[in-house]
């Protein structure tokens, strides 16, 4: 009935806005001229974690796309020149086994904690 149809319209809604606020916490980091991984900032709840220290496993965690990568990026030697579906499971393995690309993931992801906390201290100023 109507009732449905407002549910799913709302439900609808939310999933977009849920969408456009993780989106807002996304950004790009360039491994090689073509090849990026997209990463989201930690929510604030999640930060305190970081306070232990900064691990590999927890970077992955906030890996969530990539853009360009192939399976010979992934598999030298081996894979084919085919693009490479993301998968979480996948990246985590592989930023584990190449400094190269996890140096400026992390990188990235501590400059955007920083970001953040400077953005938080500043509105608590005003």
């Amino acid at each position: 009935g109507q009732g449905q149809g407002l549910r799913a319209a709302r439900c609808c809604l939310m999933a977009a806005l849920l969408d456009r606020l993780r989106s807002a916490r996304e950004f790009t980091v360039e491994l090689a001229p073509g090849k990026r991984l997209r990463m989201r900032r930690p929510l604030a709840a999640q930060m305190p974690r970081f306070r232990g220290g900064f691990s590999l496993e927890l970077m992955a965690e906030h890996v969530v796309g990539w853009e360009g990568l192939t399976e010979a990026d992934l598999l030298p030697g081996v894979g084919s020149d085919s693009p490479a579906a993301f998968s979480a499971e996948v990246a985590a393995e592989v930023l584990m086994d190449r400094p190269d690309w996890a140096a400026p993931a992390s990188h990235e992801l501590v400059e955007s904690i920083k970001a953040w906390l400077a953005k938080q201290d500043a509105a608590a100023k005003n």
